[in-house]
C-alpha cells in the first residue's frame, strides 16, 4: 500500500505495527477489544494508529480516539 501524497512513509515502526497487526488478528470481528497506545507528545501515536486502521481487515472496524492531560498543580 502506498501512502497518501499527504502522508510520508512510516518509517522505523515495523515493530509497533506488527504488535498492533497481531492484537487485531486475536481480535475476532463482532467482539470488542481494547489497546493503549501512549508515549511522550509528537512520539507518533496518532500516526501510528492512523496506519493500523488503513490494514486490510481493519477497514470498517471502529475505533474510539480518547486523549488524556496529565494535570500539573501550581
Amino acid at each position: 500500500m502506498l501512502p497518501s501524497p499527504s502522508a510520508p512513509l512510516l518509517i522505523g515502526r515495523e515493530a509497533q505495527l506488527t504488535l498492533l497487526r497481531d492484537f487485531r488478528s486475536r481480535v475476532p470481528a463482532g467482539t470488542g477489544g481494547a489497546l493503549l497506545v501512549r508515549g511522550d507528545a509528537g512520539a507518533g501515536k496518532t500516526r501510528l494508529v492512523t496506519e493500523l486502521a488503513k490494514l486490510p481487515g481493519i477497514v470498517g472496524s471502529e475505533f474510539v480516539r480518547m486523549d488524556y492531560t496529565e494535570a500539573i498543580a501550581v
